[in-house]
């Protein structure tokens, strides 16, 4: 089923709403930080690089309908409050990973609930399953990995 022309403007705002949001999310600022990792933090990296690819992948098929439905893609910046993560040790972000991700399922269930579009929303369910996907995998290396306790500090005789 093809967009209708008076559908056409409001699907192209909700997908460009929807790739400015997931271009510049947490994970993706993550892939270019200097993020510290043990020897067993190494895999859950390995894993959440896995998922920031599958994301960017996602990110170019949302952009090829954007670009196809003649759209222009939105521009968006990194939070800046992002810009703390660097050298920072996995397991500390590691919550902040989890309900970053938390927040990005509920706005895009608002944006969802907005598309009439068949293919637009086939694509967005898609996205969402892939987030949800990346959420519970998270939730469980954060359990995994996330927030060791620290060593105990020598007391001062």
């Amino acid at each position: 089923m093809s967009a209708s022309v008076e559908s056409l403007p409001t699907t192209l705002a909700v997908l460009n709403r929807i790739f400015a949001r997931e271009k510049v999310s947490y994970l993706q600022y993550l892939q270019d930080a200097w993020v510290w990792t043990d020897a067993d933090g190494r895999a859950v990296w390995k894993e959440i690089s896995r998922m920031i690819q599958e994301e960017q992948k996602m990110l170019q098929r949302l952009a090829e309908l954007i670009v196809r439905r003649k759209g222009i893609l939105a521009k968006a910046g990194f939070d800046e409050r992002f810009s703390d993560s660097h050298f920072v040790a996995l397991a500390h972000l590691m919550p902040r990973l989890v309900a970053y991700q938390r927040w990005l399922i509920a706005e895009l269930e608002k944006d969802l609930a907005q598309l009439e579009d068949a293919e637009a929303s086939a694509l967005g369910r898609e996205l969402l399953e892939m987030k949800k996907r990346h959420l519970a995998l998270l939730e469980e290396l954060q359990q995994r990995y996330g927030a060791k306790p620290s060593p105990a500090k020598p007391s001062a005789a």
